[in-house]
């Protein structure tokens, strides 16, 4: 944290997240109140950013949520780094080992449920190696299995999980 604070309002429906991030910092020894988790709604965004007390924002998420901050921040002159998500594409060439290849490309669209901004959405595939990574592919993705989040034994969470299907 180079000698700053932070505060981290996390989205709403996922706080045991934000809660087990403050957790490690204060276990890595970090002076108590150099990080603080902000459980409200994001209605409070606009209040928290106005106050003199922030000096900086930074946003991972959403379009529409990076021009919310931007524009209170930029109102309010203060420092912003939005990080939106791209859209990289995933490349197998045939000179891949198409067996980590696949690994890799499920992991990387499937990581955090794939709500990650950087999770693989696009996959650009040689064709000389096409069919072969998509039968694996979807091989290694019908694998994948959805539960409780709480439970280990699951490989992939219901996600959002007020819009979650039935398991």
């Amino acid at each position: 944290m180079a000698g700053n604070v932070g505060i981290l309002k996390h989205a709403s429906n996922v706080p045991q997240t934000a809660l087990y991030l403050a957790d490690v910092i204060a276990r890595g020894g970090f002076p108590d109140g150099c990080f603080q988790t902000l459980l409200v709604p994001s209605s409070a965004v606009e209040t928290i950013l106005r106050d003199p007390r922030v000096a900086a924002a930074t946003l991972t998420g959403s379009e529409p949520a990076g021009r919310s901050v931007a524009a209170i921040a930029g109102d309010e002159i203060k420092p912003t780094v939005l990080e939106l998500g791209g859209s990289d594409p995933f490349i197998v060439m045939p000179s891949a080992d198409l067996d980590a290849a696949v690994s890799t490309a499920v992991t990387a669209r499937v990581q955090n449920n794939g709500q990650s901004c950087i999770a693989a959405k696009r996959f650009i595939i040689h064709t000389d190696v096409y069919d072969a990574f998509v039968e694996k592919f979807v091989e290694q993705m019908a694998a994948l299995r959805v539960g409780d989040p709480t439970d280990p034994t699951p490989t992939s969470a219901r996600w959002p999980p007020n819009r979650a299907a039935p398991t």
